[in-house]
Parts: C-alpha cells; structure tokens; sequence
C-alpha cells in the first residue's frame, strides 16, 4: 500500500472534502477512504471497520502521490515506475476531456544538419475539438505546423516536446528525443553471455564504451555506468542501483523470491556508455 493524500477542502466537488487517496501497488488501483459507518463494528469478530475503500482511478505501480499546485488551482500528482512517468489528475468542472499527443519523428538518430520529420497527426482529442499544436525543439526554435522538419547544428540529445490543446485550452504533451550525433559503442565483457548462476555466486562487472576516431584508433570512454535488475515473471527489482564505474564485483547473487521463481528469474545487466557529447548508448544481457 502506497500511503497518498488527503483531498483539500473546497478543491473538489463536496463529497471528495477530507477524503484520504491511497494507492495499491501490486492491485494497480488508487482507492478512496470514506467513512462507512452504518454496519460498523469494531468489536464483533472479525470486526467491521468505519472505513471502506473506493475505486478511485486505475494506476500500475504508483509509488507516490500528493497535491501540488497546477496554475491557479491545485491538482492530484502521481508518480508511476510503470512508465516512469509523472501524472496529474485535475477538477475541471465540465465534461470537457483533455485531448491526446501523439508524437513522431523520423529518423531519431541524425547527424548535422540531417533533416528530421515530425509528425502529430495522430494526436487526438475525445471530444472532437480542433487541436492547435505547439513544437519545441530544444534550442530554441518553435513551430505551429502539423508536420514540421527541423535539423540540428550541434551534437547532443535534443528532447523535442510536442503540446497539444484543445477549443477549451486543455493541453496535453508528449516528447521525443533525437540524438544528433554518434553514440558510443558499448560492450559488456563480464559476465559473458548465457552465464549461469547460483544464490551466493559474486560477479565481477566489466566492459567498455569507445568510438574509433577519424585516424582509425580507438578511444574508450570513462563515462559507464552499471545497473543490476532481478527480474521474477514479468516484473522486476532493483538489485544494483545505477553506479558509476568498472571492473568491480557485485553483492551476492541473491535467492529467489518463492520455489516457483527458481524457474523464471534472471538478472539482468545494464551497461551505458556516454561520449563527450553526451550521447549515451545502453546494452544489456
């Protein structure tokens, strides 16, 4: 259970007034807790609580949540590993629905001056609005087209934002990243590929980032960085958080979490590299 926030008074419509929201990782719900005070019975047995529990909105893997300011309001923030996101949940007073980014572009890798192409004719807003589109393309230029082009005249990651707003002024953002430039090779030496283990082998983390210059010879790169994820089914748990360096050994591998995930669980080494640009490249095996 991921403890959340009490709504504030007068924020939302009357019957949300000191409402506490909570959120349940593992069920992927966000719950309301009200008072229920009819059938109550705190010394029956089992006991009846005071209190029962409300479907508020459905949200995988929340990890926190509060009430935050949003222009002259205030609104619900959620953060979620699912999509490694942070959401915002709003009162609005009407039926107006907020509209949907889409962003694309092509190619995501380019070189100077390359041209790429962007597209945001899939957005799309619910209630039928008219969209108008705003582009911000990292370096300082915009535009309002639908598909616009643009290129880039220094290397590095450019984060291109996409929003979208609707007749009412609802908005809605996407991103894309371009990389303008080479990344880095990335090569994981150790552990080799296909390496098996048992609970209490140690590791040894080893591997390179590089890039072969204009005279042909190769030039590696300080700039790694290490994750370890354990994975069991179709999640996973952070092992060995992201920490910078090489050639060092690991804890332990660790045990499984049932008899069952003896048969499905893996780890999972995560190795990236980055330039003097900062374009990264990530590996794993």
């Amino acid at each position: 259970v991921i403890a959340g926030d009490f709504v504030p008074e007068g924020l939302w419509p009357q019957e949300y007034d000191g409402t506490y929201i909570f959120a349940d990782y593992t069920f992927g719900e966000m719950y309301l807790l009200r008072e229920a005070l009819e059938g109550a019975c705190r010394n029956c047995s089992p006991p009846v609580s005071e209190y029962a529990n409300v479907t508020f909105h459905s949200a995988n893997i929340v990890v926190d949540m509060f009430f935050g300011p949003y222009k002259d309001t205030q609104a619900l923030y959620y953060l979620s590993l699912f999509d490694e996101s942070v959401h915002r949940i709003r009162y609005t007073g009407s039926d107006n629905r907020s509209p949907n980014a889409v962003i694309k572009a092509h190619p995501i890798t380019v070189g100077l001056d390359q041209t790429v192409r962007f597209d945001a004719s899939d957005s799309t807003d619910p209630d039928g609005d008219v969209l108008r589109y705003l582009w911000e393309f990292d370096d300082g230029m915009t535009s309002t087209a639908v598909n616009p082009t643009r290129s880039f005249a220094k290397k590095g990651n450019r984060r291109v934002q996409l929003t979208v707003t609707d007749t009412n002024g609802i908005t809605d953002i996407a991103f894309e990243t371009i990389v303008v430039g080479t990344p880095p090779l990335v090569r994981i030496d150790s552990p080799s590929e296909g390496t098996t283990f048992a609970v209490g082998d140690e590791f040894v983390l080893s591997g390179r980032a590089f890039y072969v210059n204009g005279n042909g010879a190769t030039v590696y790169l300080k700039n790694t960085v290490w994750e370890v994820r354990q994975h069991h089914a179709d999640h996973w748990h952070p092992f060995l958080a992201p920490t910078i360096g090489n050639d060092f050994a690991i804890d332990p591998a660790p045990p499984p979490e049932d008899y069952v995930a003896a048969t499905n669980s893996y780890l999972e080494i995560i190795l990236t590299g980055a330039n003097e640009d900062g374009l990264t490249r990530t590996v794993s095996r």
